[in-house]
């Protein structure tokens, strides 16, 4: 034996009555003695949840027998929860220095260069979160053996399988043909994110800062890829502000979806606001609850606005003014950026859509948010028109217990006034509370995840592709042809038929059935300053008008 090697003392033979206690409790799974349950030496394997994993595990222990079989291994690795998986069997590893310095130390006995007892290394990547005692009961092992680790941390396990790394250069190495795995593309992969490693230790904050104010990156996902950029001081304000500066220029959305969601509790209206934005893959920023205001607010695609009324909106937007912006259907490129008071200053958003879970009837919000109200100054605000708040809303949702149905305004989609009358899809079938009670009892975790996901995905379906009709267009419909739309606005600036408009017109009853407004003026006539001689009849002519058409007054019918 050299001089430097490292002898460790002899030990007496392994009994099975000198079992550690690790195999000691592992006996003791799913008994009346379980170390799993609440009170257990293993209990608290159960409280963190990860979606990465990486196993090591002897693979046979003198006395006991087998700890773990590659036949155990694809036992556990059948479900289809464990979506990425590679494992290898290290069988010609030997101690190195290393291991007499960790602590974890060898054996007794042991010493530098003697041969390791054959063990299993598996990297694991599943689709949902699982706890460390679930991973480690499906492959038998103590818990103490089963990491936990963020899924970024999966290729860079699979590239330890091998111990290729120079990280490692003092290991025995072995050949990507004797790692075992589901991936068929996993070495490109590990190559490519081994590179992209080497590539982010280069990148300095003025790169960052950069992407940040490019709108490339959020300041979340620099804290993400680059740890040690993010921690530095003064960065993290540093680059709010570039983010907060990218909102502001930011190009807006063309086109904005406003959805206003209602029905009695307990009938699935959440689930329903919550599925959409998914499977659209938009991000969400959620406005209600404690949540009062924008603040956190990161250029999110789709913001909810949870459990709201027509004043809540107002005080979230600081004015009726900045609703109707942040409500606007369509936006035009010098029409500026809605801004809203955050702590500490403002924010510029840029979402696609708005989901309204109203707490009132449709009729009551719409025309709250076109009512009188009090701004934050403690001034009264004066009543505006309320096509100004039906028209903004494009879709209406009425969620009834076992069905919902979608109301389409037929102003904004035949491009025509009438604000106040809607088309109808449904009743539509769905039951997504129910489906979650009964989805509880599937035992698979991954498998429930999946049939839930299927079954809302498929409820909402008809709501997801309305919304992507308005903002993308249908790809089939034709397209507009160039000539025939000039000469269907020939006469656009050309002078119309003259009226005569009264400066002050008579009083008149619009409350009447057969009366007519435009009798005496034009609504449309710019030499007309008094519209009305009587406005608060006219709101009421124009409430009875509408009122049978609209589908979700109290007392409709649908």
């Amino acid at each position: 034996m050299t001089e430097d090697a490292t002898l460790a003392p002899e030990s007496e033979p392994q009994t099975v009555k000198a079992l550690p206690e690790s195999l000691q409790l592992l006996q003791l799974v799913d008994t009346d003695e379980c170390p799993y349950r609440p009170g257990g030496k293993w209990h608290k394997a159960e409280r963190k949840k990860f979606s990465a994993f990486f196993i090591t595990q002897q693979a046979f222990y003198d006395g006991y027998g087998d700890l773990l079989t590659e036949e155990r291994i694809q036992e556990a690795l059948a479900p289809k929860g464990m979506t990425y998986w590679a494992y290898i069997n290290h069988d010609r590893d030997t101690y190195t220095p290393k291991d007499f310095k960790s602590k974890y130390t060898p054996p007794k006995g042991a010493a530098v260069g003697d041969k390791k007892l054959a063990h299993f290394h598996i990297a694991l990547l599943c689709k949902s979160y699982k706890t460390i005692a679930a991973v480690a009961k499906a492959f038998g092992v103590p818990p103490q053996y089963v990491e936990g680790k963020p899924p970024s941390a999966f290729l860079p396990l699979c590239r330890y399988l091998t111990h290729e790394d120079p990280a490692q250069a003092d290991k025995e190495t072995y050949d990507r043909s004797e790692v075992v795995t589901n991936v068929p593309d996993l070495w490109e992969q590990v190559d490519e994110d081994a590179k992209h490693h080497a590539q982010k230790k280069k990148v300095n904050v003025d790169e960052v800062s950069a992407l940040v104010a490019q709108g490339k990156m959020t300041p979340a996902e620099v804290r993400e890829k680059y740890l040690h950029l993010y921690v530095k001081r003064g960065i993290l304000a540093h680059l709010t502000k570039l983010r907060g500066d990218y909102l502001q220029y930011a190009p807006l959305p063309p086109r904005i979806v406003n959805i206003l969601v209602y029905g009695d509790a307990g009938t699935g209206k959440d689930l329903i606001t919550n599925r959409v934005p998914r499977d659209l893959k938009f991000s969400v920023f959620k406005i209600g609850g404690d949540n009062v205001g924008f603040d956190g607010y990161d250029g999110q695609d789709c913001i909810v606005w949870d459990d709201m009324r027509a004043a809540t909106i107002i005080h979230a937007c600081g004015s009726r003014g900045n609703v109707f912006r942040m409500f606007a259907p369509y936006k035009q490129p010098d029409e500026g950026h809605p801004s809203v008071n955050i702590k500490y200053g403002r924010t510029y958003p840029i979402q696609q859509l708005n989901i309204v879970t109203a707490a009132t009837t449709p009729d009551d919000f719409l025309s709250g948010l076109a009512g009188t109200y009090t701004d934050r100054f403690g001034r009264s605000q004066m009543a505006e028109d309320e096509s100004q708040a039906y028209r903004r809303f494009q879709i209406i949702i009425k969620v009834e217990k076992g069905q919902y149905t979608i109301y389409l305004n037929k102003g904004f989609f035949n491009g025509t006034r009438e604000f106040f009358d809607y088309d109808t899809i449904g009743p539509l079938s769905q039951n997504l509370e129910q489906l979650r009670r009964r989805a509880d009892n599937i035992a698979d975790p991954d498998e429930r995840d999946a049939v839930i996901s299927e079954i809302e995905s498929r409820t909402v379906a008809p709501v997801v592709n309305v919304i992507k009709q308005i903002l993308y267009g249908d790809p089939t419909a034709p397209t507009e042809d160039a000539d025939t739309l000039l000469a269907d606005f020939a006469d656009a600036g050309q002078q119309v038929t003259a009226r005569t408009s009264r400066i002050n017109p008579p009083p008149m009853d619009f409350a009447a059935a057969d009366a007519k407004p435009n009798a005496y003026f034009s609504r449309t006539d710019f030499l007309c300053t008094a519209i009305c001689a009587n406005p608060a009849a006219r709101l009421a002519a124009r409430r009875q008008r509408r009122r049978p058409a609209t589908p979700h007054s109290a007392s409709a019918e649908l």
